[in-house]
């Protein structure tokens, strides 16, 4: 798979890959991070992934439970299900983004309620970390969340998500 992590660049949702070269991606996550935009209000950083998810070329929110980022995490879901978007809930983030558990919780409850798919990422920062889920998963089987709304639990879910996008993507 060619896939990237872009950063969202500023509130307006742009990213910081040219269209060009987002074209070449399977599949294009992009997320907020402290160290490319300075953090906002609430209405600031839920507008920022709000139009992000809007952009065609992007498929994931990554690590949306980010306390740093306060969103309304109620639209952000509705968001995602309107575009047939996923949010992805991030194992990292249950260790080093403060909030982000609590976070999580409620963007995968809201999730569950309104049908909408997930994806769940180590975003290893360690090669030792390469697929570790335990806390997303926890997480996950504490909320009860349904195995057939998440795209990454196996190979043949992912490829039925790309061959979604390729549709969305050639009707444009």
């Amino acid at each position: 798979y060619k896939g990237a992590e872009l950063n969202i660049i500023d509130y307006e949702g742009s990213v910081d890959m040219n269209l060009q070269r987002i074209r070449l991606l399977e599949f294009a996550i992009a997320s907020l991070h402290t160290v490319v935009i300075e953090p906002g209000n609430e209405e600031q950083n839920t507008e920022a992934i709000v139009r992000a998810l809007s952009d065609p070329y992007i498929d994931i929110i990554g690590h949306p439970g980010n306390g740093s980022f306060p969103i309304d995490k109620e639209k952000v879901v509705l968001t995602a299900k309107n575009n047939n978007k996923l949010l992805e809930i991030n194992n990292h983030s249950f260790e080093v983004r403060r909030g982000s558990a609590q976070n999580c919780k409620t963007i995968l409850e809201l999730c569950k309620k309104h049908d909408v798919r997930i994806c769940v990422g180590s975003d290893a920062h360690f090669c030792r970390m390469v697929g570790g889920f335990e806390h997303a998963l926890a997480l996950i089987e504490e909320v009860g969340y349904p195995e057939e709304l998440i795209v990454s639990r196996n190979r043949r879910a992912f490829d039925e998500y790309l061959e979604e996008r390729k549709q969305r993507l050639s009707d444009l």
